[in-house]
């Protein structure tokens, strides 16, 4: 009886690691500055913003993939006539130190994965994202959150 409970625990732990290593719930934060901006005004009073920005991408937890990427995002946000309400798409790719590269695209708070290289081949997932702080600068900075598996 200790032997098949014990064979049973230990089938349960590798079952557990093996899932754990296909797929993972990650956090974390980025800093992104503005690298240009163009402004439209449709003729229905709507706003086009495209915008590029540049930033880091940090990790919340030890052993997160995403941690310490540099990534350019473009995107383009259309603006109700009153200003009151927005909506954005967008795409994102991002390279690690040993040039990995990631790839996704967002729609509003919530991005999915797309591919990428190296670590990331095979990947994916998504998540959503929540705005944090914006400077005067156009600077912002945001959390995320995200199942990613392979």
């Amino acid at each position: 009886m200790k032997v098949r409970f014990a064979s049973v625990m230990t089938a349960s732990v590798l079952m557990l690691v093996s899932m754990q290593a296909a797929s993972a719930d990650w956090t974390g934060k980025a800093f992104y500055k503005p690298v240009s901006e163009e402004t439209l005004k449709l003729s229905d009073g709507r706003v086009l913003i495209r915008s590029v920005v540049a930033g880091y991408v940090y990790a919340t937890s030890p052993g997160n993939p995403f941690d310490m990427l540099y990534q350019t995002c473009s995107s383009t946000i259309l603006v109700t006539p009153d200003g009151g309400g927005t909506e954005q798409f967008g795409h994102c790719d991002a390279l690690d130190a040993d040039q990995n590269l990631f790839a996704i695209t967002f729609h509003d708070a919530k991005w999915r994965i797309e591919g990428g290289t190296g670590k990331f081949a095979g990947m994916k997932g998504g998540g959503t994202t929540t705005n944090v702080h914006a400077w005067p600068d156009g600077s912002y900075l945001i959390t995320w959150e995200g199942t990613a598996e392979k």
